[in-house]
């Protein structure tokens, strides 16, 4: 009798189908929502409409999830041994940053108009006051950049919390294994000792305090980026007398921007500096290098971040509420009389009315008794 052959069942570990199950509920709504906007544009004749909204929402998707997924799914190899078993595994991160990427997506390609209407950007025939630029540039250009500077925040961000959780899963495996270590002495100590658990440490996070010191550079680079963008926002301000710029905005919150774009420049330096010195110190000292380039990420890294808070909260918030209390408000009406004078210009120049002649007749009784309900009806 032929022996029988033993059908082999796939398996499915539990966070495969975790993933399978998320991913359709993740994809069930936004695709009975497709379905019937796609009925609606094409009963009413506008399918090429849908066509091209679609089109820019699944282009804007994909290519933010793909490249949000390579930068993390990199992160997360450069962070993890892959001959290491920890309480996390290298698959759930995967699955944490693809879930993200997702997320990510969804949320940028509900932006595509704005990618649109950079796209197909025409000039203004008008430049603002402030900075010289162009209308166009607040109009198309900013909000463009602010959401991408926005997003690339975001998934620095993340990447450095996959980066501390590794570490941190890492160094508490190693702990509780009881794995005996050397010191520099050559005599051997159980993890839970003191200096044992200093080896452990500088074990675990040998290579991942230079990737944590790369990602805080990319932040604080980010976000001179965003500062730098922060400057041209102030014509938005709503602080002021007059929607736009005013007297604290120009004088005071410009400069404090224009000051922490040097600031996260400076930090960003200092710790790509940081960096290289842990894989010049790593390279040439063995294990002892490694303690000293991460004693001096953590001694660079709190230096800029307590510099940029003082900078931020003493430049955008403490500072100009002073300026506004004791110089702007006591006479605001002339020194704010620039502004004023900018935010009429350019209302007029929004609802079309700068080619408005101005004349002036006398009034007499006849005119106001015939205009009677009208001049009734006027506030004074």
């Amino acid at each position: 009798m032929a022996a029988q052959k033993k059908k082999i069942s796939p398996k499915f570990s539990p966070m495969t189908v975790i993933m399978v199950v998320f991913f359709l509920f993740f994809l069930l709504r936004p695709l009975a929502t497709l379905i019937t906007d796609y009925w609606w544009f094409e009963h009413l004749g506008y399918a090429s409409v849908f066509a091209t909204q679609f089109s820019a929402r699944l282009l804007l998707f994909a290519a933010t999830a793909v490249l949000v997924m390579a930068f993390l799914s990199g992160t997360v190899f450069l962070a993890t041994r892959k001959k290491e078993k920890t309480f996390i595994s290298r698959r759930f991160k995967i699955f944490a940053a693809s879930v993200f990427a997702a997320v990510t997506g969804v949320v940028l390609s509900g932006y595509w108009e704005v990618f649109y209407l950079y796209k197909n950007m025409v000039p203004f025939p008008l430049a603002d006051p402030i900075f010289g630029k162009n209308l166009s540039f607040y109009v198309f250009t900013l909000p463009l950049w602010n959401i991408i500077v926005s997003v690339c925040l975001a998934t620095a961000a993340a990447a450095i919390i996959l980066v501390a959780v590794s570490a941190l899963d890492a160094f508490i495996k190693e702990l509780l294994s009881g794995k005996p270590y050397r010191t520099p002495e050559g005599i051997e100590v159980l993890p839970r000792q003191e200096q044992g658990f200093s080896r452990v440490w500088e074990r675990v996070s040998a290579g991942i305090m230079i990737q944590l010191a790369l990602l805080s550079a990319l932040v604080f680079a980010l976000l001179a980026v965003r500062h730098y963008l922060a400057r041209f926002s102030i014509l938005y301000s709503s602080t002021g007398v007059v929607y736009g710029a005013g007297y604290t905005d120009r004088m005071i919150i410009l400069p404090a921007h224009t000051l922490l774009v040097l600031v996260c420049a400076g930090s960003a330096l200092a710790l790509l500096g940081a960096a290289a010195a842990g894989v010049l110190q790593r390279a040439g000292a063995g294990s002892g290098g490694t303690k000293k380039g991460k004693s001096l990420l953590f001694s660079v890294l709190p230096v800029c971040l307590v510099v940029y808070a003082v900078v931020l909260i003493g430049g955008t918030i403490i500072l100009p509420g002073i300026v506004q209390s004791v110089t702007v408000s006591p006479n605001e009406l002339v020194v704010e009389q620039p502004y004023i004078e900018n935010s009429i210009r350019f209302t007029r120049y929004g609802y079309g009315l700068t080619n408005v002649t101005e004349i002036d007749y006398a009034v007499g009784q006849e005119s106001l008794s015939v205009d009677e309900d009208s001049f009734a009806s006027m506030r004074v």
